[in-house]
């Protein structure tokens, strides 16, 4: 996250807070972690984050 200006990095972390869409498909364990897919560098990267 760190090449993200601020308001990128304050949408990001919003949206990660604000998830509540934890079903069994995408919360087998309830665990609420997961992944987000973001643009990194300009291209596609994957971002693991548990919350």
């Amino acid at each position: 996250m760190s090449v993200l200006d601020a308001a990128a990095k304050t949408d990001v972390l919003r949206q990660v807070q604000t998830f509540e869409a934890f079903t069994p498909d995408n919360d087998p364990y309830g665990e609420h972690d997961g992944a987000i897919d973001m643009p990194a560098n300009g291209s596609s990267g994957r971002s693991t984050t548990t919350t």
